[in-house]
This record gives structure tokens, C-alpha cells and sequence, in this order.
């Protein structure tokens, strides 16, 4: 049976779209007196390249420790989440050495291309860096904070999520870099593949490639929240949770009071990976885990019950098994978070209450879940 659990892009792509608020954008088109569309796009250049850059270090470990020490360092907290404010010095100087250990001497390089991509001038173009600096390691501190994640984890969630992080370098930037976007490397490819084919069309080639690097930023920061909530919980926790994800639905049941609690409740997990046939957790379920450890450390009072199912393909037994297992892990992991175990239970259902069909590849795949059901608050 193939028991591999669905998952939504990774999280580091959400974050770098909640990056880019509104409200950022606003003050920071205010104090440089640059559109807030090119700020848009620089900030998104920006945080894009960085996050590229550290992607593409990850598997250097004398690399990957130096990052860590200065994202856990308490000067990484400044301007998380879009106040366009001047940092402290401390900060400055954590956000330089970051950059510095990131870019090397080609930090001006970089701001001078960033300048060129987005239509700013480079004096523009070097501000933006200098948010996008704090802001790409408060959000990391955080990611490494509520996930309590050791610097081997963090490496492990870089590794996994390369491919689609690089997708989002612009060509620009990721060849100042000594990096190839891999969003323009298959446009290169395409186009190349075309062009020899009709080369009286030639001059599409790089009408292509820009049309791919548009459609890359507008997917990213059109929206500029990415369909991402950032809300403040009791007891000053802060939330960031897509808007259709399993977050928002548990505290919606959970703040509305003229819900009762039900048996027939259950909220289904949309970031959760593990092992084949196991019920190992990947790196990639922490973030969401973190955020459902967080609603229920808002909440005292909530107790809540996981489920685990799998699809009717195979043994039974075995599926019995694996679905308590896995039902099992969600549980200690949030136990790990801080979360009491007399406030959790756990139970398997193997292929019992199948929410699609599992006659099809699609509906057995929306079948092996993990859900969540308050059962108390």
C-alpha cells in the first residue's frame, strides 16, 4: 500500500509570501519614494535571493552552523513580520554578518542587479536588502523556534525544499550567484528546444523567459499576504496559517461558542509528510504541528483527540496498525511541544470512514490522513 500523506508546498514558500505585507510595502514605498509595485517586486526579489542563496549552502555544515548560531542569537527578532522600523545596532550587526556569510564580497553586486530587476534605484535597491536581511532571519528564528529545530533539522528542511525555493531566485539575481534559477533553466531549455526548431521564431526565446520570471512573481507576491493569516491568540501567540488550512478551521470551531462539540468534527491535517509506510514524521510537518501546539497553548482548556486513517488497499491489520501509529506520532510530537498528554489522545481507524473513493488513485490518496477533533473546550 502507498501510504506517503499529502502535503502543501513547502513552508518556506508560504513565509516568503507573508513576508511581503502590506503594510510593509506601504511604509517602505513611503520612505524611499519608490512605487509600491517595484517595492513589491524588490522586496520579492530580495527575500527570493536569500533564501535561494542559503538553499544552495545548505549541504555545507560549517555553513549551516554559522547560520544557525545567528538565527537562535535574540537580535534576529527585529522586524519580523513587516515594521518598517530602523533596527537596533545589535540587529544591524547581526544583519550584516548574516548577509555577509550569504553573499560574500558580492553583496553590492547583488543590490546593484536587485536595483535593475525591479526598476528602483540603487540606493532603493540596497534598503530593501537591509529589511529583507532582518526579516529572512526572524523568520527563520521563528521557524527554528516553534518547530524546535536543531541545526541538522533545519539543513534537512532547506535540502528537501531546494528545488522549489530556487524556482523562485529571478535569473538576474541567481547568476550574480554563481546560481542558475531552475525557473529559468526550463524556460531556457523550452525555448532553446524551440528555437532549433523554427529559428525564424527565435526571437521568442527571451520574450518566453520573461513571460515565465512575471508569472513567478505574480504567483508569488501578487497577493502580497499568499493566502496566508497572520492573527494574534491569547496570551500574546503570534499565528501565521494558510487561510484554507487546518489552523484556521480549529479555531474557528473553537472560538465560536455556539458550536457544540461533536463526535462527527474533525478537522484533517494539510501539512503533514511522513516515511513511506511509516509513522515517521518528516521535517516538512513541523511548521503546522508548531502552529496546532500553539492554538492549543492559547486554549488551555481544549482538549482534542487525533485520528489516524490510511486507505483500504492491503492488509487490514497492517493498515490498523500503521494508521494508530501514525495517530500516535502526531500526538507525542505535540506532547514534545508542550502540550500536555492528559489534554491528548490518540486512535487509528485504519480504512474505516473513508471521505473519498477509494476506488481511484485521487481518492486514496485523501484517505490516508490525520485529523484533528476537539473534545473538549
Amino acid at each position: 500500500m502507498s501510504s506517503s500523506m499529502a502535503m502543501q508546498p513547502g513552508n518556506f514558500i508560504d513565509g516568503l509570501k507573508a513576508l511581503v505585507t502590506p503594510s510593509l510595502v506601504t511604509k517602505a514605498s513611503a520612505a524611499l519614494g519608490e512605487s509600491e509595485a517595484t517595492v513589491t517586486k524588490g522586496l520579492g526579489g530580495a527575500l527570493s535571493t536569500i533564501f535561494g542563496a542559503l538553499a544552495s549552502k545548505a549541504d555545507d555544515p560549517g555553513f549551516m552552523s554559522t547560520i544557525f548560531d545567528m538565527i537562535k542569537d535574540p537580535a534576529a527578532e527585529t522586524n519580523v513580520f513587516g515594521a518598517f522600523t530602523a533596527p537596533d545596532a545589535s540587529s544591524n550587526s547581526l544583519s550584516s554578518r548574516f548577509m555577509s556569510a550569504l553573499f560574500g564580497g558580492r553583496t553590492e553586486s547583488v543590490g546593484r542587479t536587485l536595483s535593475a530587476f525591479a526598476g528602483i534605484n540603487p540606493s532603493s535597491a540596497t534598503s530593501l536588502m537591509s529589511i529583507a536581511g532582518p526579516l529572512a532571519l526572524g523568520y527563520l528564528g521563528r521557524t527554528v523556534r516553534n518547530g524546535r529545530l536543531d541545526v541538522s533539522s533545519l539543513t534537512n528542511l532547506l535540502l528537501t525544499q531546494k528545488s522549489s525555493i530556487m524556482k523562485l531566485v529571478p535569473a538576474g539575481l541567481s547568476s550574480v550567484l554563481g546560481i542558475r534559477s531552475e525557473v529559468a533553466n526550463t524556460a531556457y531549455r523550452t525555448a532553446d528546444s524551440a528555437v532549433q526548431k523554427a529559428a525564424p521564431w527565435r526571437w521568442l526565446a527571451p520574450v518566453l523567459l520573461l513571460l515565465l520570471a512575471l508569472w513567478t512573481l505574480v504567483w508569488l507576491f501578487g497577493g502580497r499576504n499568499g493566502g496566508l493569516v497572520n492573527k494574534s491568540l491569547p496570551g500574546g501567540i503570534q499565528l501565521q496559517y494558510a487561510r484554507e488550512g487546518v489552523e484556521g478551521k480549529l479555531l474557528g470551531f473553537i472560538e465560536d461558542s455556539s458550536q457544540g462539540l461533536s463526535k462527527e468534527v474533525w478537522y484533517d491535517f494539510d501539512r503533514l509528510l511522513f516515511e513511506t509506510n511509516s509513522a515517521v514524521l518528516k521535517p516538512e510537518s513541523q511548521p503546522q504541528l508548531s502552529n496546532i501546539a500553539a492554538i492549543l497553548k492559547a486554549y488551555p482548556g481544549v482538549r482534542a483527540k487525533i485520528g489516524g486513517y490510511t486507505d483500504t488497499s492491503g492488509d487490514p491489520s497492517a493498515n490498523l496498525t500503521l494508521s494508530q501509529n501514525r495517530a500516535d506520532s502526531v500526538m507525542q510530537e505535540l506532547s514534545r511541544m508542550g502540550i500536555s498528554s492528559d489534554r491528548l489522545s490518540a486512535e487509528g481507524y485504519g480504512g474505516q470512514h473513508p471521505v473519498a473513493d477509494n476506488a481511484t488513485d485521487a481518492g486514496r490518496a485523501q484517505n490516508r490522513r490525520v485529523a484533528i477533533r476537539v473534545t473538549e473546550k
